[in-house]
Formats: C-alpha cells, structure tokens, sequence
C-alpha cells in the first residue's frame, strides 16, 4: 500500500512567504510623459526629467545644479563649468587664460588680462566692466547687444538700438518702438497696430494712411525707399532688374536692405547654372585665379591694362571686370557684405528679403551644404579671395569665409 507522506502547514506557509517577501522586486519608478524609468537610490524626477542626486540629496533643478556632488547656485540662470567659467555678480564669465580675475578690474582679451577702463577718465573715475558696459560723457550705460551708442542721441530697446526723435518743445527723446517709428528725427505712427482698419509694418504720417515708409518687422527700422521701390506688406521693400544675356533676358527680383539694394536670387548664366570660379564670376580670363597680376583686357583712360587685382577699378565701370551682374550693378566687396551685416545686427537676414538659396557647394576640404557668394576682394591675393556665406536655414546672419579662387560659389550682385 503506497503511503504519501503530509507537509505540516506550516511548512507551506514558511515557503510561500519565501517566495513572496524574497523573490519579489521593488516596484520601478517613472518620471514624465516620456515615462523614463530610474532609480531612486541615485536619481530623481523634476518637472518631468530625471536628474542624479547630488551628494545623495536631490534640489531644485530650476535654480540649482550639481558639479562634481557639490550643489551650486545657478549664474544668471545658466550651469557653471568651474574648469573653465565662472560667477561673478550672477553674471557668467570664462576664465581668462584658464585663470579667474575681477571683471571690474580688468577684461580678457585673446587670452590675456587688461585693465578696464574707468570713467570719466583714468585719474579719478571708477572702473567698470568694458565687456558689458561702456563710458559716454561720465556716465556708465549697459551696452546694446554688446555694442556702445551715442545715449545724447539714441537709445536702446530689446537689443535694437533706435535714433531718439523730436518730441515736444523739440527736444529729443525715447519712444515706444512697438508704437512709433522715427525717420529723419520726426515721429511716426507704426502700422503695426491698427489705425483707421489698417495694419502692417509701415509708417504713415496723414488721416488717410497713405505709406510713406517701409518699417522692418522685426527690428522696427524705419527705410525710405529708393525710386522703383516698393513697401510690401511683410515689412519688405522689394523691386526687380532686368538681365540682358547673350541668348535670353531673365528678370531678377530685387530688394532694398538698410541704404543698399541687393539682387535677392543667386545670378544665372544663360545655361541656368548658379555656380562659377572667382574669375568667371568676376569676368576675368582664368589666369586671375592664379595670378593676381595677371594683365587683363580692360584698358583704362590712359591706355593701361588693369591686373586683376583691380576688379572694381574705376576705368572698368563699364566692362565685364564688374562680373556677370547686369548694368549699374557690381559683384559686392567684404565692406559691402559687412554693411549688409552690420545693418541686419542679431536679426534675421532671411526676414528682409534676402532669399538664400541653399545647396551643396565644394570647397578645398570637400562638400558642404550651405549658400556661399563670392566678394570683389582680389587685392594682393595669389589664389584665395573672400566670401561671404550662410552655413543652414538656420543660421541668421553671413559670415566671412576665405576661400580658394577655383571654387565654385554663388553670385549676388549689388546695385551701384
């Protein structure tokens, strides 16, 4: 007779609470809606994002953070690198030449301390931090976007600086720019709000709404525009030239930026090709990609051959050594590049009509994707010259680039 032997039951009991209390894990901890899974031991949740503990404690990611587990205070809102930053007044500064210093005594210039400036002057005025403020007359302003002004006769609003206009009793004086705009020291209603049903970014001046200028969207700058120049409704002021070619005519649009008016598309040849060498878009013989001396074939006034490294050269007004751009119109130089520069400031070239077209280009080091424009530059220079390009779409400004004369680059021309 089989016999089965019995468990007491306690003895069940003692194996499942074994089962339960020592194979059972801890239940996983989720932060956000993206649900990332951490552990508690050494991290933590905020707002939504994991963070490590600090010295085994967590803290409030918004004012605070955790450098090597010691919990800082943030610097104007921003984290720290001690090994090569640092806090001083809760303004964040780098180290200069790795070392720390006192930015009311002295700045950082390439790596090297110099002693600030004081004001009024170096007897008896008081030292201040040069890379943030300046001296005018005694007096210490902040600068505007890292730039000094005339504070007798501007001012600055949101990073933008603005001429001050004649207010009553003819004094001059402020303004509210998202109101106003001045233009050859007279006040001006924006369009931006709207008066009598009308809206836009111009400044008008009778009942009518009649537009007298073209104001810029985004920097509230106030241009009066040239003869065959038009206001559009986006702030813009556009217009366009007609290109006689060998074979066909092409019809450009064109665009008014600051006091210069730009071609606003890339320049075609008659096989529709937007790319050439530094010479051929200069309308050079190909020597003068190599040679900056090289004698062309303009002669000027007196009977002398212009070398190359005169494209702009007076007497060549009128010859192809103003490039492929149409009649009245010239292949920019870097000064007329860093004017357009220096007018847009921390705006958005794109917002005023400048239309960059973006492809892929190939210089020395091989392809890159962006939109590159040649200048005029050529004096004393074997074989580079100057450019002038937008790396993205999401770049805001050009940039100066120096590159081999055999590249193939763009061409944007600027009216005479």
């Amino acid at each position: 007779m089989n016999r089965t032997k019995s468990v007491p039951a306690i003895g069940i009991l003692l194996v499942f609470a074994s089962i339960f209390s020592c194979g059972e894990l801890d239940a996983p901890l989720y932060c956000g809606e993206s649900q990332s899974e951490y552990d508690d031991s050494y991290a933590f949740c905020f707002e939504g994002e994991v963070y490590a503990k600090c010295n085994g404690s967590t803290y409030n990611t918004l004012d605070s953070f955790c450098y090597k587990n010691v919990l800082y205070e943030k610097c104007g809102g921003k984290e720290v690198d001690f090994s090569d930053s640092f806090c001083y007044q809760n303004v964040l500064y780098e180290k200069c030449g790795g070392k720390l210093y006192n930015p009311l005594d002295s700045f950082c210039q390439m790596g090297n301390l110099k002693s600030n400036k004081k004001c009024p002057d170096e007897l008896y005025g008081q030292k201040y931090d040069s890379l943030r403020t300046f001296c005018y007359k005694g007096e210490v302003y902040d600068l505007c976007y890292n730039k000094a002004y005339d504070p007798s006769n501007q001012f600055c609003n949101g990073g933008y600086i603005y001429s001050k206009c004649k207010m009553e009793g003819g004094r001059l004086g402020s303004y509210d720019v998202s109101k106003y705009g001045c233009f050859d020291f007279i006040l001006y209603d924006n369009c931006d709000r709207i008066v009598d049903g009308r809206g836009g970014p111009c400044s008008y001046e009778d009942s009518l709404g009649i537009s007298l200028r073209c104001k810029n969207k985004d920097t509230h700058k106030i241009v009066k525009p040239y003869p065959g120049m038009e206001c559009a409704g986006d702030g813009k002021i556009l217009g366009e030239v007609k290109h006689v070619g060998l074979v066909y005519d092409i019809k450009y649009k064109t665009v008014q930026i600051g006091e210069q008016v730009w071609i606003a598309e890339n320049l075609y040849d008659d096989n529709m090709n937007d790319k050439y060498d530094w010479a051929k878009a200069m309308g050079l013989q190909p020597e003068c990609n190599e040679n900056p001396y090289y004698r062309t074939t303009c002669t000027g006034g007196l009977g002398q051959e212009i070398p190359c490294d005169k494209p702009r050269y007076p007497e060549c007004e009128t010859s192809p050594l103003y490039g492929l751009c149409p009649q009245g119109w010239r292949i920019p130089s870097s000064e007329d590049w860093q004017e357009l520069v220096s007018y847009v400031g921390s705006g958005n070239i794109e917002n005023y009509g400048f239309n960059a077209k973006f492809s892929t280009y190939i210089i020395d080091s091989g392809p890159v994707n962006g939109a590159y424009w040649w200048t005029s530059d050529a004096e004393g220079k074997r074989n580079t010259t100057t450019s002038y390009y937008i790396p993205n779409m999401q770049a805001y400004n050009a940039n100066k680039y120096n590159a081999s004369k055999w590249a193939d680059f763009s061409v944007r021309c600027l009216r005479n």
